[in-house]
């Protein structure tokens, strides 16, 4: 999916950047362009250099499926690490070119695509490209180490006890 971005007088028409890039960098992007630091609680770091026309060094982007299963995207290759072989529901498979049909996408442990050759993801090449494998499952072990993400980790609470307080007092959350 492109990601469009226009702030008249700040950012040139017609730029257009290749790059892959992770949604998590969206918000920190967004206030940059306009003036504000970024949230202590943002993750990401700021796109608005390559909106500016500026080349940053490639690196890959790494999204994630409710802490199931990661996918790491550069220009070149896809893998999809699903350790625990988790099935992942779709709702619109006519969208998806080659798996529509299916109810419930299943993913092996580790896939590899070529999107050069495979755009549409027909062929799981991780048996054949070994190499390719365990380079990307290293940067995904970075990416993981970076964000003190693990498998399974979802229901961990980054907002602080003062706020939890705040909010319970409020009635917005139960107590205990």
């Amino acid at each position: 999916m492109p990601l469009i971005l226009r702030l008249p007088n700040r950012i040139p028409a017609g730029v257009c950047v290749p790059d892959v890039v992770e949604n998590l960098r969206i918000a920190p992007t967004i206030l940059d362009l306009l003036g504000f630091p970024p949230l202590p609680t943002h993750q990401g770091d700021s796109l608005a250099g390559l909106a500016l026309g500026r080349p940053e060094e490639e690196r890959p982007a790494v999204s994630e499926f409710e802490d199931l299963i990661l996918t790491l995207r550069t220009k070149d290759y896809r893998l999809v690490h699903n350790p625990r072989e988790r099935h992942v529901p779709w709702i619109n498979n006519f969208e998806r070119c080659g798996r529509d049909g299916y109810i419930v996408l299943q993913y092996g442990r580790k896939e590899l695509y070529d999107l050069r050759l495979d755009p549409c993801e027909q062929e799981n090449i991780a048996g054949e490209r070994p190499d390719v494998v365990r380079w990307l499952l290293f940067m995904l072990g970075e990416w993981r180490k970076k964000y003190k993400w693990d498998f399974g980790g979802k229901g961990k609470s980054f907002v602080d006890e003062a706020l939890i307080e705040q909010l319970q007092s409020l009635g917005y959350l139960g107590t205990g």
